[in-house]
């Protein structure tokens, strides 16, 4: 199969769900910068956006057989892009919320050591 016709969204979809490793490389040249620049717009750091999108590339090859090809690829990268970030975001959350209360701890613990 010629690099163009993964111009195709269905051609191109039922070539990842082959196995086509030469669509999954035609995939990530075609999209992985446009992806990161959206990423970074979303995380604001350029290593946390390459982080997300290499993550969305490992599970678009892990799913590939149950794309779709009436569904648009590209809206499908955009969205798991998207749920990454909401991901990360989630888990540095519950990161800074466990720093927190064992810094409130301690400063608990340096009190009642300063009071005694």
């Amino acid at each position: 199969m010629k690099t163009g016709d993964y111009n195709d969204n269905a051609i191109l979809i039922e070539s990842l769900q082959n196995g086509d490793e030469m669509a999954y490389a035609y995939l990530i040249d075609t999209y992985h910068h446009k992806l990161c620049v959206y990423a970074n717009s979303l995380v604001k750091n350029i290593y946390s956006a390459e982080d997300i999108v290499q993550n969305v590339f490992i599970k678009v090859w892990e799913q590939r057989t149950r794309l779709k090809s009436d569904h648009s690829l590209k809206s499908f990268l955009y969205k798991l892009t998207y749920n990454e970030f909401i991901d990360l975001y989630r888990k540095n959350q519950s990161l800074f919320s466990l720093e927190k209360s064992y810094y409130d701890a301690l400063n608990g613990i340096v009190q009642e050591e300063d009071s005694e």
